[in-house]
């Protein structure tokens, strides 16, 4: 009842919503009684500044209108004991206007030209503070002296802690800033909401079980060496788990108990993933813009996998890396040689390299097939091939370039093939006679296509496919007559103009005297075979 204001960040004394900052001391205005206090709002960024003030006689109010996100905070004031009189804390007022935004003192209580510093923060986290011991279980190593249940909990400053063993924390939303956090034998962690690792933080779970419904790792880790990481979410418009930092899964080698980790929706990985040992991974969908290793692993992912363009998926050290799901890789997907990929879905993109090129890649079966994905290319394999035998293999004609305008299936290897192969024309392209187009690549092959098909386009241009698991080819025959270059039934003066620029053009129909070359000979071969006609 005795606060007067008497500085303001406007400079004009009068309480407003356009101050950053504001100076109160008692009437009195002298040293020796209630400390000046300086006043700043949300930070020089404005963002939470009060929408309504008022400034009765005794005291100051301040109306905030925030959106706070679930489990989220927002720092509506400072607060500091900064002086023993109005006319000194006037001085430093102006001070915090060089101050960085509140996203520069992070979750730290702030220390402003030497004097305390407190805020008024909207949030219900409640801080670990480890006063006896690093056990989270103990309501004394906690802020408010009992252990958080179902709230939300914090833990920072590189404080280290861990469940014991058998027991169970439950909490609303969790955050670790520079923080290791051990789950031990039996014991859990459950988190309704979001949890947050920042900073180095580390979650092991090695005997433990960690269940968190929103995950988000920047600059984190959560390692899962053993049966129970669990992260969910409730239909929600982004991943359950986003990793900023390393995802390990890290299993004892060979073993029959695998660690796990089970996302119950989709992920999004920027950073580093890891599967060693016996390890599992389940989730909707495995979005993978960075590093995603196999390595020294009998891994398995229950799930589908996304490689963008600015991915690398890497199996090697001997590895089995098994899956459930379909891959789109637009990306870069390696298999060494002393490793195995088998995929119990299908692979839509770019094929499966080794790390030298053809001939270094491991084994890999998928057993519904591939396709190419937007325009016509190669799919490579640089190493054995086998398609199941349920598998629709799809390749697309749209031109007579090898790669650019048609799909080709290029095996570095055995080519064990299986099921369907499918052949469609696309972009309108309608091959003529006498266009040959190399769809496969293989060093061998073993097996057989069950069924060929082709759309009604490439049926009706008459494409033949009995040299396909031969030399890899499929094409439309040629005319009967070598003398009929343009194909159409007769053999006349039009076709002299169709071989002159089919040789300029050094296209296929140059070669009437198919020795594979298109030189001054095949015009001789025309002359001879022009003067016979036609049958």
């Amino acid at each position: 009842g005795n606060t007067a204001i008497f500085f303001t960040s406007t400079g004009d004394g009068s309480f407003t919503t356009a101050d950053r900052w504001v100076v109160t001391d008692e009437f009195s205005n002298t040293a020796g009684g209630d400390p000046a206090v300086l006043f700043a709002f949300g930070g020089t960024d404005g963002g939470v500044g009060p929408s309504a003030v008022s400034a009765p006689t005794g005291f100051i109010g301040c109306t905030h209108v925030v959106t706070i996100d679930p489990f989220d905070d927002r720092i509506l004031s400072y607060f500091f004991e900064i002086d023993p009189n109005a006319t000194d804390a006037g001085a430093d007022g102006p001070d915090f206007n060089t101050l960085a935004s509140r996203e520069s003192f992070g979750f730290f209580l702030p220390n402003f030209s030497g004097r305390d510093g407190r805020e008024l923060n909207f949030d219900t986290y409640e801080d670990w503070v480890g006063n006896t011991s690093n056990d989270l279980l103990v309501n004394s190593n906690w802020e408010f002296g009992v252990v958080p249940f179902n709230e939300a909990a914090r833990i920072r400053f590189e404080r280290d802690a861990f469940v014991p063993q058998d027991r169970v924390l439950r909490l609303d939303a969790f955050e670790l800033d520079s923080a290791t956090v051990a789950l031990r034998p039996g014991s859990e962690i459950i988190v309704r909401g979001r949890c947050v690792l920042d900073d180095s933080s580390v979650v092991e779970i090695d005997g433990g079980f960690f269940d968190s419904n929103w995950l988000i790792l920047s600059d984190g880790t959560i390692s899962v060496r053993s049966p129970g990481g669990r992260i969910g979410s409730n239909s929600r418009s982004f991943p359950a788990l986003r990793n900023s930092g390393t995802v390990e899964i890290v299993g004892t080698p060979f073993s029959p108990e695998f660690a796990s980790l089970d996302i119950n929706d989709d992920a999004l990985n920027l950073d580093q993933w890891v599967m060693r040992g016996a390890a599992e991974l389940a989730v909707d969908e495995l979005e993978n813009r960075a590093n995603f290793d196999v390595v020294f692993a009998n891994a398995t992912l229950s799930g589908d996998l996304d490689n963008t363009a600015s991915g690398l998926v890497t199996v090697s050290g001997a590895s089995q890396f098994n899956q459930v799901g379909d891959v789109e890789n637009d990306g870069t997907f390696v298999v060494t040689g002393d490793s195995s990929y088998s995929l119990l879905g299908s692979l839509q993109g770019n094929g499966i390299e080794g790390p030298g090129g053809p001939g270094t890649a491991g084994t890999v079966f998928i057993r519904d097939g591939v396709s190419g994905r937007s325009d016509p290319g190669g799919i490579r394999f640089d190493g054995p091939l086998s398609l199941g035998s349920a598998a629709t293999t799809t390749l697309r004609l749209g031109g007579t370039a090898a790669g650019v305008d048609y799909d080709q299936l290029i095996v570095a290897g055995t080519l064990n093939a299986a099921g369907t192969i499918r052949f469609e024309s696309v972009g309108g392209f309608v091959p003529q006679p006498g266009d040959v187009f190399q769809v496969l690549g293989f060093d061998s092959v073993q097996g057989a296509f069950a069924t060929i098909e082709l759309d009604p386009t490439l049926a009706a241009a008459g494409i033949e496919t009995a040299n396909l698991l031969v030399d890899g080819t499929i094409g439309v025959p040629g005319s009967d007559c070598p003398a009929d270059v343009n194909g159409d039934g007769e053999a006349d003066g039009s076709d002299f103009f169709a071989w002159v620029s089919a040789f300029g053009s050094q296209a296929p129909e140059c070669d009437v005297n198919t020795d594979g070359f298109c030189t001054g000979s095949d015009f001789f071969a025309w002359v001879s075979a022009f003067s016979q006609g036609c049958p």
